[in-house]
């Protein structure tokens, strides 16, 4: 299914839409001291909730590892989830990031309850705070690789590459992942709300805690590894 739009079409046309503006390389990018910040904070909680055992489960390793590791860790982490980097996504201009932000997002990840703590790869989406650090700067049908870099919060890759849309509502027609978060893509091919624990289910991504019980057919909550 393509998404781009008469617009998109018309810039090809002209060559001048496919053009990005790259920022000078004297530019100040503080989107590495977001990631930093992330891992940083991250790490300071893992090490405050999580037992040694725990925290070999949480990192993914077999040997002891020391906090200057994790972070180190983590940044690489963090900058693959923002992919290609937070970085190339400023350069690109189709973000930008408030340095005034940055430390709230540190604080909200440092204040996380030790049961997500596990969970260290979506930060950006998990907190508001996080959010709010980065600020979008494609409108929609201009080309994107992730969610943040789109004002309407909503990327959608095809064939043609990644493109912002304006969200879906649930009921609108849909292809595999193209349905706005809070949302997956049903059998019907519909839009339909994310289930919540408890309730019936085929596969993870119907549900909110993305796990759908191979036993019960029945969403059900991820137990995290660290708790307070």
């Amino acid at each position: 299914m393509k998404l781009m739009n008469l617009g998109i079409i018309s810039c090809l046309a002209l060559s001048a839409c496919g053009e990005e503006k790259i920022a000078d390389n004297n530019d100040v990018i503080p989107a590495t001291h977001l990631v930093e910040t992330m891992a940083e904070a991250q790490c300071d909680r893992l090490f405050d909730c999580c037992a040694e055992d725990e925290l070999k489960l949480v990192l993914g390793g077999t040997d002891s590892i020391d906090k200057d590791t994790c972070v180190e860790n983590l940044k690489q982490q963090f900058g693959a989830f923002f992919g290609p980097s937070v970085e190339e996504a400023q350069t690109k201009n189709r973000i930008s990031v408030d340095i005034s932000k940055i430390a709230a997002c540190g604080e909200a990840i440092k204040t996380q309850s030790c049961e997500n703590i596990a969970d260290d790869s979506t930060q950006i989406q998990r907190f508001q705070a996080c959010q709010n650090a980065v600020i979008a700067e494609q409108e929609p049908a201009g080309f994107c690789d992730h969610n943040y870099e789109c004002k309407s919060g909503f990327c959608v890759s095809d064939e043609d590459g990644g493109s912002c849309k304006e969200v879906t509502e649930v009921g609108d027609a849909c292809q595999s992942l193209s349905c706005f978060r809070g949302q997956y893509c049903g059998d019907d091919d519909t839009c339909l709300a994310l289930k919540e624990d408890g309730e019936m289910c085929t596969a993870d991504a119907s549900c909110m805690s993305s796990k759908c019980s191979k036993e019960t057919k029945k969403c059900e909550a991820i137990i995290g590894i660290c708790n307070d």
